[in-house]
């Protein structure tokens, strides 16, 4: 699943988008090993994108041998750790070079592994998915009071004939957003997916 980042002019009621460049993988964590013990004990897995930096993202454990998280697009060195349920005793690690085009990462051994793809992953949007919104880079996005929004859809105004919408007329299928209310630092917004959108597959910012 793709996550892309529409940002725009707000005038109150109505939005026009334009794209902006951050988009997202689905990167996977599988436990091949014999035994199937990655989970005991609680453990928790951090993916780190060592590409430019070392960008830190918790993964969502999805079953008894399969964990995940959004990355972006680009992130191509990851390391993965193993933690105890307090997330901070490390118990374990793994790092096999760059993942080309694999989105899974299988665990054989306590310290070794080996990149994959994982195939017919259903792929949208649980409630409770945390998703972030960075502006960081454009500051000037925030002036004058602008206020995001989130769009679980893939429409822009090009399918209103090319016309801003009006939001107060606008089809509900295609053009419902919702305020995103958490400011979590400048330029850092983030919105957690309620049940009105679980299973959508595809969304847009607004600003």
């Amino acid at each position: 699943m793709t996550v892309i980042m529409i940002l725009a002019s707000i005038d109150l009621s109505q939005f026009v988008s334009i794209q902006a460049a951050t988009e997202y993988d689905t990167l996977y964590l599988i436990d091949n090993t014999a035994g199937k013990w990655v989970k005991n004990d609680n453990a928790k897995i951090k993916a780190i994108d060592n590409t430019n930096g070392h960008t830190e993202y918790w993964m969502e454990q999805k079953d008894e041998i399969t964990w995940s998280v959004k990355i972006p697009k680009n992130a191509y060195n990851i390391t993965f750790n193993r933690y105890g349920e307090d997330k901070t005793t490390q118990w374990n690690s793994w790092s096999d070079g760059g993942r080309d085009n694999n989105n899974a990462y299988y665990v054989d051994g306590s310290e070794y592994g080996h990149w994959g793809i994982m195939e017919g992953i259903e792929e949208y949007f649980h409630e409770g998915d945390i998703i972030y919104l960075d502006v960081s880079e454009f500051a000037q996005w925030e002036n004058d009071d602008a206020l995001m929004y989130v769009n679980f859809t893939n429409a822009t105004k090009d399918e209103n004939s090319g016309y801003d919408v009006l939001i107060s007329g606008a089809d509900k299928n295609m053009y419902n957003p919702k305020k995103v209310e958490n400011r979590i630092e400048n330029g850092i917004y983030q919105y957690v997916v309620t049940q009105e959108n679980e299973g959508s597959d595809k969304l847009r910012f607004w600003r």
